[in-house]
């Protein structure tokens, strides 16, 4: 890829649930080492439109291209290189934080034992310490090491810095434009506008 390639490209996408249209003739393009801000408040749709880029729901219209390919054509594939960040995290409770970011990097053929200490002592991640024993805010910095030891083209965020302390948001975001300068491109739905304001290129 090069600077400026499309990343994703989503054309007049709708999705409806009952009568009630969840998305509604959504178009947008992303570009290699662009990091994206996608805005709006609870219930506006970001987590619908993100699940279907993920190929983890249905739309009703329009299509959508991650990395030149097909999203539902070509999930498995695609999958291999777009990293993401839920809103809320459900691991697996008895798997300790080594234990889920090593799964996370075995599964894109990730070996990095070095890169999840250093993931662990930046974001101060308690490595040994089980899911069930953690707070909302260890959860979520465990699933953002979880997407970053993959090494992604692609990270798209869903709400990534709720219940993370404003020092830790700043480590996030350190790391956001450090993947930037290598081409990766970085999908953040928030409904927090400075956030997006102060991090985003568009």
């Amino acid at each position: 890829m090069n600077l400026g390639d499309t990343m994703i490209k989503i054309e007049s996408i709708c999705k409806k649930y009952g009568n009630q249209f969840a998305v509604n003739n959504v178009s947008l393009e992303i570009k290699s080492g662009e990091v994206f801000g996608f805005v709006g408040p609870n219930g506006a749709g970001k987590s619908t439109t993100i699940k279907a880029i993920l190929n983890y729901i249905f739309l009703d219209n329009g299509s959508i291209t991650v990395l030149g390919l097909d999203a539902v054509k070509d999930n498995v594939e695609i999958k291999q290189h777009v990293a993401y960040v839920p809103s809320e995290v459900n691991f697996y409770p008895m798997f300790t934080a080594f234990e889920l970011i090593n799964l996370s990097a075995k599964a894109h053929g990730v070996q990095d034992d070095t890169m999840i200490d250093v993931l662990c002592r930046d974001f101060q991640i308690d490595k040994h310490k089980k899911l069930q024993d953690m707070s909302l805010g260890n959860k979520k910095k465990v699933a953002i090491a979880c997407a970053l030891i993959v090494k992604p083209k692609i990270l798209i965020m869903d709400e990534p810095t709720s219940g993370l302390d404003p020092l830790i948001q700043k480590v996030l975001f350190s790391y956001i434009k450090k993947l930037s300068r290598e081409g990766v491109a970085t999908f953040i739905s928030s409904h927090n506008l400075k956030e997006v304001q102060d991090h985003c290129d568009r």
